[in-house]
This record gives C-alpha cells, sequence and structure tokens, in this order.
C-alpha cells in the first residue's frame, strides 16, 4: 500500500473528523480512501456507459430489432405472475 500526503481545508477536516467521530469511518484514512474509491468507480462507470453510447451511435439498433424488444418487453409483463405480488 502507498502512503500519500493531501492537504484539506480545515472546515473540511472537522466534517472529517465528525463522520469519524460518528463512527461512519474508522480513521481519517478509511474515509479518504472509500471517497477515493467511490471518484475512481464512478470514472470507471462513466467510461465504459460512454463506450456502450459509442457503440450504439456507430451501430444503432434498427427497426426490427425495436420492434422485436418491444414485442419480447411485452410478453415478458404478460408472463409475470402479478397476482403473487399483491
Amino acid at each position: 500500500m502507498t502512503q500519500i500526503a493531501v492537504k484539506l481545508p480545515d472546515g473540511l477536516v472537522r466534517e472529517l473528523d465528525e463522520l469519524v467521530a460518528q463512527g461512519l469511518f474508522a480513521s481519517r484514512s478509511s474515509a479518504v480512501r472509500r471517497a477515493v474509491e467511490i471518484i475512481v468507480a464512478g470514472q470507471r462507470r462513466d467510461a465504459i456507459e460512454e463506450a456502450y453510447a459509442i457503440g450504439y451511435r456507430r451501430a444503432p439498433e434498427s427497426e426490427s430489432e425495436l420492434a422485436e424488444a418491444k414485442r419480447l418487453a411485452a410478453q415478458a409483463i404478460d408472463e409475470e405472475p402479478w397476482e403473487k405480488w399483491w
């Protein structure tokens, strides 16, 4: 594991310390680590979504593919045993 130094405004550190005091995180370090994990995961997810969007712009669904998708969706709804949910 690599250790890095991070400078944060005093107010943000006070808020971070409050989260630690509330027991939401074991330490400042674990809170900052979790925040970075969330940022990295979000960026990864955004990159994947953009790749899908590029792919669909390059090769969009045909009218027949869209019609088949709608038919299958309607069929799945019709076949759902709704009475078990109510």
